[in-house]
């Protein structure tokens, strides 16, 4: 089901700015919005197709954290995944 997958974590990325309030407690909830970006690299990973791109956004959000599981393993990812 990566193609549908896929599709759905697009429509994510593209209306990002209602993550600033997913729920209706007023509490800024826009830090859950970068896995979107690491999910997103593990469909096309799946699919063998940009999963690159998508690690290295959240990487461009998150790569600075040293206590982010997903942020070590999208290095992982990437390592072994550049040509």
């Amino acid at each position: 089901m990566y193609p549908q997958a896929s599709s759905e974590f697009d429509s994510c990325i593209r209306r990002k700015g209602e993550a600033l309030s997913l729920f209706l407690d007023e509490e800024p909830t826009f830090a859950l919005f970068p896995a979107v970006y690491y999910y997103q690299g593990r469909v096309r990973e799946g699919m063998k197709s940009g999963a690159t791109e998508s690690y290295t956004k959240y990487l461009d959000i998150r790569g600075k954290s040293t206590e982010d599981p997903l942020a070590a393993d999208a290095r992982g990812r990437l390592s072994t995944n550049r040509p």
